[in-house]
């Protein structure tokens, strides 16, 4: 404090002296003497935080919004794979009835050409289970 006081003299002249010293300015919690050097300092840092505080609050919002969005991207991904897998089955489902009729057919009308057809056919079908296994 004494410290304060005598950078005060030293730095005012007779006169003013008394107005100077007894300026205490408050600023948040505390209270400084923005003639003193620990004041000017103190404000100095103050005009230098000041405007980085809405720029944090800015990039922390926009941080939280990023990690939502990821969190919905990644859901959408996952129901996009349900309906892909959900796809497939139905494919899948469709060529074990087409061939289960074809077997019926071939076994109920004694056909031996469609024997051909069906050998054909077979294959077409251990493709498509192949090519839905990958």
């Amino acid at each position: 404090m004494e410290e304060e006081a005598a950078e005060t003299q030293s730095a005012v002249s007779g006169g003013s002296m008394e107005e100077i010293t007894l300026v205490s300015i408050r600023v948040g919690w505390f209270y400084f003497n923005p003639v003193s050097k620990r004041g000017r300092i103190l404000h100095l840092v103050q005009m230098l935080v000041l405007p980085f505080i809405p720029i944090v609050a800015l990039v922390t919002q926009n941080c939280l919004a990023m990690s939502t969005a990821l969190k919905n991207q990644a859901a959408v991904a996952d129901i996009t794979l349900q309906v892909n897998d959900a796809v497939q089955i139905g494919e899948l489902l469709r060529a074990l009835q087409l061939e289960r009729t074809e077997v019926g057919y071939y076994i109920l009308s004694n056909a031996s050409e469609s024997l051909r057809y069906y050998r054909k056919h077979v294959e077409v079908q251990l493709e498509e289970l192949q090519h839905q296994q990958l």
